[in-house]
């Protein structure tokens, strides 16, 4: 099993098979998971911090016009992996 950490997120692979294709990212209870930009790096994100409207907005934009509060699939935002770096500094004070 391989733990990675970078600022306050983590990232955790469930198998420890040498299969890439098997490994399936776990996600911390009361996160959620967020990928930015065209690279689509993975953050976990605690759920709470949904509720900011930067945030929020930044989902709507990254999705489909009729942005409904139901997301099917994982949540991918368009913007900057350094945009949304600056975003969790200012949320997490």
């Amino acid at each position: 099993q391989r733990h990675v950490t970078k600022s306050s997120f983590s990232y955790k692979l469930l198998s420890s098979s040498t299969d890439q294709k098997t490994k399936i990212p776990q996600i911390q209870k009361g996160y959620v998971a967020i990928y930015v930009g065209d690279e689509r790096k993975r953050y976990q994100v605690l759920i709470e911090n949904l509720e900011f409207s930067t945030l929020q907005e930044l989902i709507k934009q990254s999705h489909d016009s009729d942005f409904d509060s139901k997301i099917d699939g994982p949540i991918v935002l368009t913007c900057t992996t350094d945009r949304f770096d600056e975003l969790l500094k200012f949320i997490n004070g």
